[in-house]
């Protein structure tokens, strides 16, 4: 049975559109919570999700009476049964929480943090005022925890505040696609969070797990996932949120993240092994306009199998000396760092057969629509917290680390994660051997000499594949009268759910209203 709405409830901003609350799942003295975001329907009248039973095309929900509480409905099955067994965590020793109480209107609709679009008849600045009331009247974490699951972007803020928010705003991300939101940004790396004092760690610089230390006797670790209602409508972060829950409870037990290897500054190595991680850092040229852009090699790092880290200045050394008769180099996006790695090995090209491995081209064929930069692929098999966001520091030791991070992570932990992965998908392995990786050195020449471009053949190829289009609008349109090729929501509903668009009733013309001297020239001429 649903239960209405306490006293605590007087002043929110939410009051009004809903009767009802859904209180938090208290398991005393856990040292996990989940946060979510809202409850849904099932949580509000208590009725956890069992199953789904399908017959005759109608599905037929199982479900179970409960006191009314976080998780028990769609999402929270699919999460008990999917996600939550990778961690390897007891579910039942777990507290559950939701930041909003409520649901407003009725509807599971919250508008997104970071926009000012108004959804369900709620504003951004609603949102976070009716997060701060819900916080302070019944937010309550069991005085034991040390970690929090952050499922949602609602979640994720509830923790950090603004902060996070203005940060995101400054960031250089890698995608700029992913800056609309700060959980996808930050899904899969741990935070420190004093609640208390709203002191956030690893955000400005490298966060290891220290909840519940004697230094920092309030700080707990959140780690954020986007939520797993999302996921019913894209699969983008889908394969990443398997690893997250995995990692999540690694973060618990204490084997993730691993400790930090010795990273040597300006010590090239005396000897080469035959696979290393290469990476480098430039700063780009001021050119002419139209000019192709040119960088300057500031630093560059490497790394091998046996965790050895190198990071050089390149005013110290321009020299890698010792090379192999066959050396293997994974970078991430080989042909920025080509350029420079060349005139490094240099003295050894002549009796070095090169072998080029990108972690970026070989995540695009894997995974296909997935974010493809360094950031993203570590977050999923990355054996350290997250680094990447520290690219913009004016420190000089904080780029040492950066960068020997950058060739260590590369090697050690994407591109041993993507072979893993290749083992299980040989199609996927042949389509980046022979098509895909073949295209490097394509690519890194046409970047020094450039591309020459028949006009002619690209206008006429442009006007066929345009004509060719029409046509297959003009079919489309024919075949289902009303259809807006443009409109995605149209286009969802007739592909999924074979519903297609009534069209609408052509508007009347309204007759134009003529003034006394029209009708006078119209009766008797001009």
């Amino acid at each position: 049975m649903p239960i209405l709405k306490p006293s605590g409830c007087n002043g929110c901003p939410l009051e009004k559109l809903s009767r009802y609350i859904t209180p938090d799942y208290i398991v005393e003295n856990s040292e996990v919570s989940i946060l979510g975001q809202a409850p849904g329907q099932h949580e509000e009248e208590g009725l956890k999700l069992e199953r789904n039973d399908y017959s005759y095309g109608r599905r037929n929900e199982i479900t179970t009476p409960v006191t009314p509480q976080p998780l028990i409905g769609a999402t929270g099955n699919w999460l008990r049964k999917e996600f939550w067994p990778l961690t390897r965590l007891d579910y039942s020793s777990v507290s559950r929480h939701n930041v909003i109480k409520c649901r407003p209107n009725g509807l599971n609709e919250l508008p997104n943090i970071g926009s000012n679009k108004a959804i369900n008849g709620i504003s951004t600045k609603t949102l976070k005022q009716a997060i701060h009331h819900c916080s302070r009247a019944y937010l309550r974490f069991p005085t034991r925890t040390k970690y929090i699951l952050a499922m949602g972007e609602v979640a994720l803020y509830s923790l950090t505040g603004e902060e996070l928010l203005n940060y995101r705003k400054g960031v250089d991300s890698e995608e700029q696609d992913e800056k609309s939101s700060t959980v996808t940004e930050w899904r899969g790396w741990a935070l420190g969070v004093d609640l208390v004092e709203h002191t956030i760690l690893g955000l400005r610089d490298y966060y290891s797990d220290m909840a519940g230390s004697s230094l920092y006797p309030r700080l707990i670790t959140a780690f954020p996932v986007v939520h797993i209602s999302s996921l019913f409508n894209s699969q983008r972060y889908y394969h990443a949120t398997l690893h997250d829950f995995q990692r999540f409870g690694n973060l618990v037990r204490g084997t993730w993240p691993s400790t930090i290897p010795e990273i040597k500054i300006n010590t090239p190595p005396k000897t080469i092994p035959d696979t290393i991680g290469f990476d480098t850092e430039y700063r780009e040229l001021k050119v002419p306009s139209g000019a192709r852009p040119k960088h300057e090699l500031t630093m560059w790092s490497m790394a091998d199998v046996e965790r050895n880290v190198y990071v050089v200045d390149s005013d110290y050394s321009r020299q890698l000396r010792g090379v192999p008769s066959q050396l293997n180099i994974v970078t991430q996006n080989g042909i920025v760092d080509i350029p420079h790695l060349l005139p490094i090995i240099s003295t050894s090209l002549g009796s070095c057969r090169l072998n080029v491995e990108d972690t970026m081209l070989a995540h695009t064929v894997k995974w296909t629509g997935e974010p493809y930069g360094l950031d993203y692929m570590l977050s999923k098999y990355g054996e350290f917290n997250r680094h990447k966001h520290l690219r913009e520091t004016e420190d000089l030791w904080t780029k040492y680390f950066y960068s020997g991070l950058d060739a260590y992570g590369t090697l050690n932990n994407v591109w041993k994660g993507l072979l893993r992965d290749f083992s299980e998908d040989k199609l996927a392995w042949a389509e980046y051997c022979l098509r895909r990786k073949p295209l490097i050195p394509i690519i890194d020449k046409s970047q020094q000499m450039g591309l020459e471009v028949d006009q002619s053949r690209v206008e006429l190829i442009t006007t066929l594949l345009d004509q060719d289009l029409q046509r297959i609008k003009d079919e489309v349109e024919s075949l289902v009268p009303g259809l807006n090729l443009r409109s995605t929501s149209q286009m969802k509903a007739l592909l999924y759910g074979n519903i297609v668009p009534v069209p609408k009733p052509a508007k009347a013309k309204r007759s134009k209203k003529l003034s006394l001297l029209d009708q006078l020239k119209l009766q008797y001429g001009e």
